[in-house]
């Protein structure tokens, strides 16, 4: 039986789509390498050796197969013709990779993803991109009595729908929140657009790939839903991707303040490609830059006040009154000192006003 790669030219299809499309360069031979020697996650007798000219296939510590490296590391179609002959190969000489033949096409694209970065993912069906749950609820909102409350557990196609829903009747006199602790990212296009929404001008955030010459600029256009009203966001160690590009663009922008621990810093986009056993590579192919210029990925955002490791008994006046300093990450999902901090820098400007 036929893998679900199966023909050679569907591993050269997207041993070149990986290459064109990540980041980084990567090489065929390393991705084809890769992808062999995770072989060994069905069967533990198959061995995969590697040297500068073969690639060569062992069974229970015995030589079966060796191949040439192509002799042009840019032949494409060679290397998927190497690894198509030596996945059947493998599969000849293992009862049990024969066996679970089903499971190769998996085994080598998870292989190919350990030598991409760590934002690139391989998931096993489509359902589970972006983290399955498709009855989950991400967004909800609740009316406080100083202040609008809006949570967002995943930025999607849905969000600006939901968010201009919501803020068409809002009278702009209360504070809003923006909790996205816990929020681990979603669709960053859907967060720009999001931002777009409480911005009246001014940069959203930049993208660039490897291929670009220049940075894709996001600039936002007039129409503030929320009509001038200060603006805060909740921010954790879970607060990530797409998250991250709404809430560095508020706040560089001045639009908001930020509230919580340092983010997760995952500032890089993914393009998804289909995988022709129903499986999908998500390979990082860009990186975001906030407005003023500012790279998240690896760094995150920083809050305006910080509440690491602060509980409900912390001095919420010391924390308002505090410098902006460097902060460290933790999970805060569920704490409530953030709200009290915004009910008090609420009253603070009710009684200066």
């Amino acid at each position: 039986m036929k893998t679900g790669f199966a023909q050679e030219q569907n591993r050269a299809k997207l041993y070149q789509q990986i290459s064109d499309n990540y980041v980084y360069d990567i090489t065929f031979d390393k991705l084809s390498v890769a992808a062999l020697k995770n072989l060994n996650k069905i069967d533990k007798n198959l061995q995969v050796g590697n040297d500068n000219f073969r690639v060569s296939l062992y069974y229970k510590g015995k030589l079966i197969q060796v191949l040439n490296k192509p002799k042009t590391e840019s032949d494409v179609v060679a290397w998927g013709q190497l690894t198509e002959n030596m996945v059947n190969e493998a599969i000849r000489v293992s009862p049990t990779a024969a066996e679970k033949d089903f499971l190769v096409d998996d085994v080598l694209a998870e292989g190919m993803v350990s030598v991409l970065d760590e934002a690139s993912k391989y998931y096993r069906s489509s359902d589970e991109v972006g983290g399955g749950g498709r009855n989950r609820r991400v967004f909800a909102v609740r009316d406080e009595e100083k202040f609008f409350y809006v949570k967002i557990k995943a930025f999607n196609k849905q969000t600006v729908t939901d968010l201009k829903k919501e803020f068409e009747k809002y009278d702009g006199k209360k504070g809003i929140v923006f909790d996205l602790r816990g929020c681990s990212g979603g669709m960053a296009g859907a967060a720009i657009e999001a931002a777009d929404l409480f911005l009246d001008t001014g940069i959203i955030c930049s993208i660039k790939d490897k291929n670009a010459a220049e940075q894709t600029y996001f600039v936002a256009e007039k129409g503030d839903m929320a009509k001038g009203s200060r603006i805060f966001i909740l921010t954790d160690e879970k607060t990530a991707s797409a998250a991250e590009i709404f809430a560095a663009a508020l706040q560089e922008q001045s639009r908001a303040e930020i509230i919580g621990t340092l983010t997760t810093g995952k500032g890089s986009m993914q393009k998804l490609i289909s995988v022709p056993n129903g499986g999908v590579l998500a390979v990082t192919n860009s990186f975001v830059f906030t407005p003023s210029g500012r790279q998240l990925d690896t760094v995150g955002i920083i809050p305006d006040i910080c509440t690491f490791e602060r509980n409900e008994s912390a001095n919420i006046n010391a924390l308002i009154e505090q410098k902006k300093v460097s902060c460290d990450r933790e999970d805060r999902e569920n704490k409530e000192i953030e709200l009290e901090i915004v009910a008090a820098l609420l009253n603070i400007k009710s009684k200066n006003n």
